[in-house]
């Protein structure tokens, strides 16, 4: 059987600087049948004209204005032909084989519709394995395979996708086309949204440890910026809303408000009261939207709350 083809993109906005690294170790993969797809969200740094010059190879798609990550990606993924997509961070640097690894995780596995790579920060320290789905509400970087344990989902900055899972997830997002990852996150928790709605179907997530790619983790946003703050706390909340099982979902309410309680003081203790604030607000003002996709999603639900209820540790 023929090598299907790999579709690479990556999302860039203001980060020239970073692309050279990136898309030098992507062109050089062992895996050759591949595409490679520069997505970038209204950079002001001349990075369009540098990819033209240096990598015709590549294709560009420029947007007219930053859409974010989530929208910025469909983007990508709506263009993209390969039968199997990886998503990547312009703050990235794969190891020649990486490509060929992951494909060999998934390959002939029973509903593989994830892989997750071995993530490491430039010091080569594991930054992530995957991500784990705490009971408590919230995401957990794997930082230690366990091989009797799946990976809930990759993380965005280096997920592996098969299409036909993202097909099968997609919901209805603006403009009348169709969200892999959602579009009213922009940024933040949609690798976790996404990853939910695809075990809610029954996918997989495979680990794929051999396959490494090296991160300057917050090169493009900042840790703990107030964009952070703001994004990270109302999408988790959202991710929850719409996909976890109701009666799982009201199991496990108390720990929905203790968490909501708890990220308010703690960003207000860290100065970030206005984002943090904002964020609650946006949380409530935008639930009636995803009350509706919530019935989209559940409505399409193959796993029971027992199995939902095994994805968390």
């Amino acid at each position: 059987m023929a090598e299907p083809l790999v579709s690479i993109i990556v999302l860039t906005w203001n980060g020239k600087q970073y692309l050279k690294t990136c898309l030098d170790s992507c062109i050089s993969q062992t895996y050759k049948k591949l595409e490679i797809i520069v997505v970038d969200n209204a950079s002001t740094d001349d990075t369009t004209n540098f990819v033209k010059e240096n990598y015709p190879r590549c294709r560009l798609i420029a947007n007219e204005k930053n859409l974010g990550f989530a929208e910025g990606n469909n983007t990508g993924i709506r263009a993209a032909k390969g039968e199997w997509i990886f998503i990547l961070n312009n703050d990235t640097k794969l190891e020649k084989n990486c490509v060929e690894e992951l494909y060999k995780a998934v390959k002939g596995k029973e509903n593989a519709g994830m892989a997750s790579p071995k993530m490491c920060l430039w010091d080569k320290k594991v930054d992530t394995l995957g991500l784990q789905l705490l009971k408590k509400g919230y995401t957990k970087d794997i930082k230690k395979v366990e091989w009797d344990k799946e990976p809930l989902a990759p993380c965005g900055g280096a997920a592996f996708y098969s299409r036909k899972m993202l097909e099968s997830v997609k919901i209805k997002g603006k403009n009348w086309k169709y969200d892999y990852y959602d579009s009213d996150y922009f940024i933040y928790y949609e690798d976790f949204d996404l990853g939910l709605r695809a075990r809610l179907l029954g996918w997989k997530c495979i680990h794929a440890p051999d396959a490494v790619v090296y991160h300057l983790h917050g090169a493009t946003m900042g840790k703990f910026s107030s964009t952070q703050v703001f994004f990270g706390d109302r999408n988790r909340s959202w991710t929850i809303i719409k996909n976890y099982p109701a009666k799982v979902f009201w199991k496990n309410f108390h720990w929905f408000l203790i968490l909501n309680f708890a990220t308010l003081a703690k960003w207000t203790l860290k100065g970030k009261f206005f984002p943090i604030i904002k964020s609650k607000f946006s949380m409530l003002v935008g639930l009636g939207k995803m009350l509706k996709k919530r019935k989209y999603i559940q409505e399409k639900r193959r796993v029971n709350d027992e199995e939902f209820e095994k994805l968390m540790v």
